[in-house]
């Protein structure tokens, strides 16, 4: 009896295996919990264009705020409310052109004093199936480890709240927006 469970358990691991993953990206882990991030893309977005972002890869990027995030953008300096989500979408940088798409970067505002030394923000890199990226076996997602780097940057701007983008440039890109 034991032995046709055990066979079944290796029949279940190699057919795994042989699938790819079934879908899931190279170098990606099990699921995280990105569902609160998933409708990213019908919030606002600061740019109407990707841009081009040294630090997030010397990536383009467009970035999108849930409306929790927008709200806490609008004060001077930004004062985020727990529950915002700033989601970062980027392509591959072909000479200044959007190339393929690569990751996700998100941050998600927790609870005061939930981590104080990482802005209370909970940090992430994501694939496009929304999986943490795992890469020479670091993961990134958390309060610190191998999100360090993002911490580190961001916390250059700990008076507004972690975050570079200002209110000023929301205003002009619904402006540009209305225009169209």
């Amino acid at each position: 009896m034991w032995f046709g469970a055990f066979v079944g358990l290796i029949f279940l691991v190699v057919a795994g295996s042989l699938s790819g993953g079934a879908g899931i990206a190279k170098g990606a882990e099990a699921p995280a919990d990105f569902e609160y991030a998933k409708s990213y893309k019908n919030w606002t977005s600061i740019h109407s264009q990707p841009i081009y972002s040294k630090s997030h890869g010397r990536r383009l990027v467009r970035t999108y705020l849930n409306p929790l995030a927008e709200k806490g953008l609008k004060t001077v300096p930004a004062k985020f409310p727990p529950g915002s989500i700033i989601v970062k979408d980027s392509w591959v940088n072909r000479n200044g052109k959007a190339g393929k798409r690569a990751y996700l970067f998100i941050m998600k505002k927790e609870a005061a004093g939930s981590n104080p030394q990482a802005g209370d923000w909970f940090w992430a890199i994501s694939t496009l199936d929304f999986r943490a990226l795992k890469w020479k076996g670091k993961t990134f997602q958390g309060y610190g480890g191998d999100v360090q780097y993002c911490i580190k940057c961001h916390s250059l701007l700990d008076a507004n709240d972690y975050y570079f983008g200002t209110p000023e440039k929301l205003e002009e890109e619904k402006k540009k927006k209305k225009k169209k």
